[in-house]
């Protein structure tokens, strides 16, 4: 059973009115069907989850919980910030989440950066985003990492060995090889996977 009518209720909607705010002039939508998904008349898919959901300003798992995340097989991968591409470059904390299918992503402590910059546009392009593996911190040729400076700046790029460096996979020759054992560097975690810009 779909929680449409505690939820408009709770914003003291009536059904024409939930109606009016959901309808667009591609897609208007009549009070009568929201009477039907309401009551279990109509079957509620995950559009019309999501399109309640938009309209009454709450998540699809509240508008019906079998949407929920763990219900539909989504993992809700975090994204902690930015990571560059290019050089190295301060790392920002955002707050949101990237939704991926549980069968991409089964490390339970993975999360996502998202790339800028160009030096790894053969793997990632800008918008894009790095999911990381915190718990897979060896470094094996040929892998990607994310890697922090002593100065709190991070990078995404390919690591290489004999002589062990971090390598861009460019396009732009503008971008070289970051040589390592000069100075200190962390091993944030080893890129899992890459996603295309939303």
């Amino acid at each position: 059973m779909n929680n449409i009518r505690e939820l408009r209720l709770a914003k003291g909607w009536s059904q024409r009115q939930l109606a009016e705010r959901m309808s667009t002039e591609e897609a208007p939508v009549h009070f009568t069907t929201i009477a039907k998904i309401e009551k279990s008349m109509r079957r509620l898919t995950f559009e019309w989850a999501s399109r309640f959901a938009a309209a009454l300003g709450v998540t699809v798992a509240e508008v019906d919980p079998t949407f929920s995340p763990a219900a539909i097989g989504v993992t809700e991968v975090p994204v902690l910030g930015l990571v560059a591409a290019s050089r190295w470059s301060e790392a920002i904390r955002t707050a949101d989440t990237l939704p991926l299918p549980s069968s991409m992503v089964s490390e339970p402590n993975a999360f996502a950066l998202e790339v800028t910059g160009d030096s790894m546009n053969l793997v990632s392009d800008a918008g894009g985003f790095a999911i990381v593996d915190p718990d897979q911190k060896d470094l094996l040729d040929g892998q990607c990492y994310v890697v922090m400076n002593s100065d709190h700046e991070t990078t995404f790029k390919v690591f290489r060995t004999d002589p062990a460096r971090l390598e861009p996979s460019s396009t732009n020759p503008e971008h070289v090889p970051i040589p390592l054992g000069q100075s200190p560097v962390t091993v944030i975690g080893k890129v899992i996977l890459v996603i295309a810009r939303r």
